[in-house]
């Protein structure tokens, strides 16, 4: 609770870390297994429904159904529908939120088990960090600013792993995916292997290995087209104009664009 309001993460100079998470990695495991439960609970809830209008007219008897209840009888019969329908959307957006709180705990944790103040808050921009140093729990999890920062917080982490780990990449991505699938689903999985392909690619080319560069990029270029939305592609057209792709530079906005028309359709 003392997360959810106060900051969750602040600069740590003295730590030689440009960010540093307030919540220790314990606590944040503790609030998960603490959400799981309730999470659980709301899932399992039956929705709660108002009378049908056969049951009404069964109550009222089909004989005089034409002229329906009394007015006081209908008062006490379409107000509580409504207050059911009010309590039951109110529900549903409390199960949403307790499962990304959740997520958001499991998020932070693997972020604290990776080493985040020693490596992923390092590549991470100026402006973020000033955004990650006002930021709350609360706000992580339930505001459009807590989702791009999330986002941005993976990208970090991804692009470290990748830079330094390579092999490490998919272990790291079922990782995540099996904590925070909301802030790291099967999408952003096949985006990050499209970019350690990339790294590959670069790696064959500096080995003057030409045809596995070529091959290897345009496996990854493959799997990008496939997931356009997903990831930073800002990152990502710097790694294709480096390795000289570019298709891939003209393809793949066009795939974004056009699968970005077809989800606002």
């Amino acid at each position: 609770a003392a997360g959810w309001l106060g900051g969750i993460l602040r600069p740590d100079p003295t730590a030689g870390a440009p960010v540093a998470c307030t919540i220790p990695a314990d606590v944040l495991a503790s609030l998960e297994r603490r959400l799981a439960p309730l999470e659980a609970f709301l899932a399992r809830r039956r929705p709660r429904v108002a009378p049908s209008d056969r049951s009404r007219r069964a109550a009222f008897g089909d004989r005089n159904s034409h002229l329906g209840p009394p007015a006081r009888q209908r008062r006490r019969i379409d107000g509580p529908a409504g207050a059911l329908r009010a309590e039951e959307r109110s529900i549903a957006a409390l199960r949403g939120l307790v499962r990304r709180a959740r997520e958001a705990a499991a998020l932070l944790r693997c972020l604290h088990e990776e080493g985040f103040e020693r490596d992923v808050g390092a590549w991470l921009g100026v402006e973020i960090r000033q955004q990650l140093c006002g930021l709350t729990l609360r706000a992580f999890v339930s505001t459009p600013e807590g989702a791009a920062v999330a986002s941005r917080l993976v990208e970090a982490l991804m692009a470290r792993r990748t830079r330094a780990d390579v092999s490490a990449v998919d272990a790291l991505a079922a990782k995540l995916q099996a904590a925070a699938p909301l802030f790291f689903d099967g999408d952003a999985r096949t985006f990050y292997r499209a970019r350690e392909l990339l790294q590959g690619a670069r790696d064959a080319r500096d080995a003057r290995d030409y045809r596995a560069c070529a091959e290897t990029t345009a496996a990854s270029l493959e799997m990008l087209l496939g997931v356009p939305l997903a990831g930073d592609p800002t990152a990502v057209m710097a790694e294709l104009a480096d390795l000289r792709c570019f298709h891939g530079l003209a393809a793949l906005p066009l795939a974004a664009a056009a699968a970005a028309a077809d989800a606002a359709a």
